[in-house]
């Protein structure tokens, strides 16, 4: 059973990092469309700063539709938002197996996870 659920997590990873390789090529490759920000708000709607070449947008998105809501042209806001995501984005973005590994990886002093079984065991025989 547990050697199932390795395949499993190994066959998810391995996509993952298909994906991300094959997206990594396409985006870097030269295309002059860049997300400098984005911000969720309530009922999937959210907000985006995109640069196309030179010109920086705020555009908005819902359910149904992507709407521009206006041309950034303030020079210094501009370079606020070039500079920024820069700035903060090594920090937020975490690899699939820093994530996966935050899951696995057992609460608390570091015990391990056969010690938390062994004294889920113990109170199951308590219980009896």
């Amino acid at each position: 059973m547990l050697f199932i659920l390795g395949i499993v997590i190994v066959v998810i990873y391995l996509f993952f990092n298909i994906l991300k390789r094959s997206t990594v090529g396409r985006v870097n490759s030269g295309e002059s469309i860049r997300m400098l920000g984005s911000r969720a708000l309530a009922g999937n709607k959210s907000l985006h700063v995109v640069q196309v070449g030179n010109h920086v947008y705020l555009v908005g998105a819902g359910e149904s539709a992507v709407s521009l809501i206006s041309e950034i042209t303030d020079q210094e806001t501009l370079d606020e938002l070039r500079l920024t995501p820069e700035e903060t984005a090594p920090a937020a973005r975490r690899s699939f197996p820093e994530m996966l590994g935050s899951v696995l990886r057992p609460a608390g002093n570091g015990a391990g996870s056969f010690d938390f079984m062994h004294r889920q065991r113990e109170r199951l025989r308590k219980m009896r």
